[in-house]
């Protein structure tokens, strides 16, 4: 599923009702999407290739109190031994990587790469 802003990712990840809640991987990087992930599912791990960004990511999760956030830093997927419920990710992903997210997860949401830019203001 393609997703065409951030508004939309978060009422997506909201209104997924059947979808088991376990563990979710971000790609994204967007703290609110982690918000989001953080609320709904018991575990969340997100993946961001820039260790500043990770660091950024990590202060603010701790300031609002969210526990159940793992930040990993890596430049691309890492082999993950368990499935998650969900991944969210932007659609910037080339085919390998779209495949390989849709092995591990047991849904994918893709967000259109230009509502980061344009929601910004929202984070």
């Amino acid at each position: 599923m393609k997703i065409n802003s951030i508004e939309e990712i978060v009422k997506a990840i909201e209104d997924l009702r059947d979808l088991k809640k376990n563990l979710a991987l971000d790609l994204s990087g967007e703290l609110k999407v982690l918000l989001t992930l953080s609320r709904s599912f018991k575990k969340v791990y997100s993946v961001v290739s820039d260790f500043r960004r990770a660091e950024e990511l990590f202060k603010s999760l701790k300031e609002l109190g969210v526990q159940n956030v793992g930040i990993i830093v890596s430049e691309k997927i890492p082999d993950f031994e368990f499935r998650f419920n969900l991944s969210v990710s932007f659609d910037t992903l080339n085919e390998t990587e779209l495949e390989r997210l849709k092995r591990i997860s047991e849904f994918v949401l893709l967000i259109k790469r230009e509502c980061s830019e344009k929601d910004s203001n929202l984070f």
